[in-house]
């Protein structure tokens, strides 16, 4: 359940191209955010963070040949918020974004 949950966050969440019919021909149009060159992936609630194999849930949520058209990411490192702190960090940001980044780079958990 939690990779279908997964797959359909990235469905709604990263862009998509389509081919659009003009008087000059088809055209590829992007719509929504181009994620393909996302660095990182990162994964929190506890679905995802107490899962058998968070990295596979992870991928699920990357590009994929049967969905070319999505433009989800392409090679991101994976990684857990096990301690549910990015939250934390994206308000720290606005106060010290030095402070936020040290916060969110400690509690990180690398799952590749």
């Amino acid at each position: 359940m939690v990779r279908a949950a997964v797959d359909i966050a990235m469905t709604r969440h990263a862009g998509t191209v389509e081919t659009v019919y003009t008087a000059q021909g088809p055209v590829q149009v992007q719509r929504g955010k181009d994620l393909s060159e996302a660095a990182w992936l990162i994964g929190t609630g506890g679905a995802i963070v107490h899962a058998r194999d968070p990295a596979a849930v992870l991928r699920g949520a990357c590009a994929q040949p049967a969905k070319a058209m999505q433009l989800r990411p392409r090679a991101p490192r994976l990684a857990l918020d096990a301690d549910y702190l990015l939250y934390a960090a994206g308000l720290l940001a606005q106060v010290d974004p030095v402070a936020a980044f040290d916060c969110a780079q400690r509690h990180l958990r690398i799952v590749e």
